[in-house]
């Protein structure tokens, strides 16, 4: 029999109050045929919670099943499964055929062997498998590869969490992670939407380099939740007007989201970082020009592009600090095409440096240095 704890007791029911609740669940529960026990939780008790097995099912699962239906876009591709759990590797197997897709093992051959010859859709790969190590996999997956290397996904399976790992693996191309025990019908959902992430048009930037070092010298700033100021806001104002677009923006990429110290032309305060073409803009030190972002793949289905604001046009200028630090951009927008000439492109690139002199009041600067373009 499973049990339902209430919890988030208003602090003032007495212990009378909460066991008329807890009858009243049970009512509710008996009428319904429900066989559940209910109690009310309580501080100082504690619950036992039972590691459940790994449960496989049927390929083919439940008639209703939402995941009936395996995705289209990638019903001829393929999974590797290095695995070295049977059991963990058998629900992954059937996991992958209920999605139509064909596994390969390691067993089947050298894994990175397979991943250069099938080029299979999504990779899942055991951070302790004998034999095998992920890192070197993840690395030459991503740079022996051209483009699928760059767009497959690469999913890490283990049993515990382990952050130093993951960071490791991030770091080395891994895309997601997966925590054993799981169902065939768990694994089917994250199966589905890596590779439904994959199939669409739309690419997360990878981390810089010096993520952990960035972040410490964007908070060290004391910039992020401020209020509005005029110091910045005339540098969006005057860059919307000499560019003639509606939207434009001084942005920092923080860890998970990109907040506007300035915003001309939007409500938004800011947007997650998955999303943010700004997260691209930080991975260079030129302008990030995208004329078309319906025809460019790393952006076309991103949701601010087939929604609100409906970004079409991108121009971001990387803002770095003094010690080297990219903590976002200033950036132009606009919802139809367009395309920046060399000598906009440099006007976009002086506009930032007065930008990062706003972030350090007290840099100083070559008047001779000046960061390379796009052309």
């Amino acid at each position: 029999m499973g049990r339902l704890a209430l919890f988030h007791h208003d602090p003032f029911r007495d212990d009378d109050a909460v066991d008329r609740l807890v009858a009243l669940a049970e009512n509710r529960l008996a009428k319904a045929g429900a066989s559940l026990a209910v109690f009310a939780a309580a501080e100082g008790r504690s619950v036992e919670l039972q590691r459940p097995p790994l449960a496989r099912v049927p390929a083919t699962g439940d008639a209703g099943n939402a995941l009936n239906t395996p995705i289209d876009a990638v019903r001829d591709n393929s999974v590797l499964v290095a695995v070295g759990d049977p059991q963990v590797a058998a629900v992954l197997t059937d996991a992958a055929r209920a999605e139509a897709l064909k596994p390969h093992t390691a067993s089947e051959g050298d894994a990175r062997a397979i991943v250069r010859d099938a080029r299979p859709s999504l990779v899942m790969l055991d951070r302790n498998l004998a034999g095998l190590d992920p890192l070197a996999l993840c690395r030459a997956t991503r740079d022996e590869n051209g483009e699928y290397g760059k767009d497959v996904g690469i999913v890490i399976v283990s049993t515990q969490e382990d952050p130093d790992a993951q960071r490791r693996e991030r770091e080395a191309g891994a895309s997601d992670w997966l925590l054993a025990p799981f169902s065939v019908i768990y694994a089917r959902a994250r199966m589905r939407a890596r590779l439904l992430r994959t199939a669409c048009r739309w690419v997360r930037a990878r981390q810089p380099a010096d993520e952990d070092r960035r972040i410490c010298a964007l908070k060290e700033l004391h910039i992020l939740d401020t209020e509005p100021e005029e110091r910045f806001d005339r540098h969006t104002r005057i860059a919307a007007a000499l560019f003639g677009v509606p939207i434009a923006l001084v942005s920092l990429v923080d860890t998970d989201r990109q907040w506007f110290k300035s915003r001309h032309g939007l409500n938004a305060t800011e947007t997650p970082r998955d999303a943010a073409f700004c997260a691209h803009a930080i991975l260079g030190s030129e302008v990030l020009h995208v004329p078309d972002a319906l025809a460019d793949d790393r952006f076309a289905d991103n949701p601010l592009v087939t929604g609100e604001p409906h970004v079409r046009f991108y121009a971001g200028i990387p803002l770095t600090l003094s010690n080297g630090s990219t903590v976002g951009t200033l950036c132009l927008i606009d919802n139809r095409v367009r395309h920046l000439s060399p000598s906009e492109l440099r006007l976009l690139v002086d506009l930032g440096k007065l930008v990062e002199r706003e972030l350090e009041p007290s840099r100083g600067e070559d008047p001779n240095a000046r960061r390379p373009h796009s052309s």
